[in-house]
């Protein structure tokens, strides 16, 4: 735009098209019509566009009041069009008129989505069997996994292996009960439903030796893949392996996502230990789920980013509104901040609420995924302290890290998308970035 402005204002004129005349003339001026009211200035460069264009058009303006171009024989309805929407300023500005001291709407979302590619171990040992909330934990387990499943886009690719189904503990062979069920490909509902509602929980829990069978079914994949291992516990064969020196080696596998959600394990701290062990090793994301309640949210986080909850302070640092993400709610005019907590830190972002006007504001985890991985990550999601005196549904994060600084200094008024340093339209929605 800056450029195309400094060669108007180089080659400007009205009595011409410049570099081609007298041709194409009158469509020439409209486009000057369109330029400085798109942008909303009387002046390009230190020339003023519209009483010079104005005192040309009426010179040559016919007594039967038409304009011609240079041919007569030429259908006199394309210039006098084009010289009448110059002359009265046709196009509408692209700065309206700014309402004050109003109300104006925000609205929030996520910016990700679940992921094309998704392999998924899944334990079905002997542990699994205890009761909870008088289900059975293998029971909760196997309807979250579905339900991770049930997210994926059309088309996606999908691939399924699980452990300690076979063979019970003391059975020949319990601790290599490991089986890839369904081979990464096309995601195919009814074949995951059907395999997954007919296993069963028995045995060990070869977790070393599940990584390693999954080294072989990954390769190195050549798209963005989702890995989510869902255990209840820690390594439980014999001889014992090391599931954290191979969950080192499984961390190397380019284009993988690796997540690690621990079931039920906050009480036994030498299982926690290792789980949390096994992500820093593999540069993973450790997602403890300790009650039943948590496991399907716990699913959710991990596959899509989606915090808990967000909240909004006012210029005054004052709390204003919190909510879930898709939420809306009504504000006065002003400056707010979103502050979102996630991964044991404080997202924040900036943005203004104008009189009349809808501003979205969007989370984005990826790079909360990237800045937490590993551990920094296993360390700070071990059971945070809960708060609900301001709302029972929502957990208070205990000590939060320092906040992560948003992506760009500034958002657009209009949609909420960052702007580029130096923007002067929002190239999302188009509009003009104020100054």
């Amino acid at each position: 735009i800056e450029e195309g402005l400094a060669w108007l204002e180089n080659k400007f004129s009205v009595t011409e098209n410049p570099g081609y005349g007298t041709t194409h003339h009158y469509y020439y001026l409209y486009s000057l019509e369109r330029v400085g009211r798109i942008l909303n200035t009387e002046f390009i460069g230190k020339h003023e566009w519209y009483p010079q264009g104005a005192k040309y058009l009426l010179s040559q303006q016919k007594p039967v009041g038409r304009w011609i171009e240079s041919n007569e024989s030429e259908d006199p309805r394309l210039p006098c069009s084009f010289a009448l929407l110059f002359l009265t300023r046709a196009t509408p500005t692209l700065v309206p008129e700014v309402l004050r001291g109003g109300d104006g709407e925000i609205r929030s979302g996520l910016a990700s989505s679940p992921p094309a590619y998704l392999y998924v171990i899944l334990d079905a040992s002997g542990s699994m069997l205890d009761e909870m909330d008088g289900k059975l934990k293998f029971d909760f387990a196997r309807d979250a996994v579905a339900s991770m499943f049930e997210m994926l886009p059309p088309k996606s690719h999908a691939g399924l292996r699980v452990y300690g189904h076979r063979k019970r503990a003391l059975d020949d062979g319990a601790d290599e009960d490991t089986e890839l069920l369904i081979p990464m490909g096309d995601y195919n509902r009814d074949e995951f439903i059907r395999k997954l509602s007919a296993l069963r929980s028995r045995g060990k829990t070869p977790l070393a030796l599940s990584l390693t069978e999954a080294m072989r079914d990954l390769g190195t994949p050549t798209e963005r893949t989702t890995v989510v291992l869902l255990t209840d516990g820690g390594e439980d064969t014999i001889p014992r392996r090391d599931p954290v020196k191979t969950a080192e080696e499984f961390g190397k596998i380019k284009n993988i996502d690796f997540h690690i959600i621990g079931f039920d394990v906050a009480e036994r701290e030498d299982w926690n230990a290792q789980l949390i062990a096994m992500s820093e090793a593999a540069h993973a994301h450790y997602w403890p789920a300790p009650k039943a309640a948590d496991l399907r949210r716990t699913m959710r986080v991990a596959l899509l980013g989606d915090p808990e909850y967000f909240r909004i302070e006012n210029a005054q640092g004052q709390e204003v509104f919190r909510g879930k993400f898709g939420d809306g709610k009504t504000l006065p005019e002003g400056k707010y901040e979103m502050i979102t907590p996630f991964l044991g830190k404080e997202f924040k972002q900036p943005f203004w609420i104008n009189t009349k006007t809808i501003t979205a504001v969007t989370f984005d985890a990826t790079k909360a995924f990237k800045d937490t991985s590993g551990k920094t990550l296993a360390k700070k999601l071990i059971p945070e302290k809960t708060d609900t005196s301001k709302n029972p549904e929502v957990p208070e994060v205990s000590k939060p890290a320092p906040p992560v600084s948003p992506l760009a200094k500034r958002f657009c008024t209009n949609c909420g998308k960052p702007l580029t340093v130096n923007a002067k339209f929002c190239t999302n929605c188009g509009a003009r970035v104020a100054e």
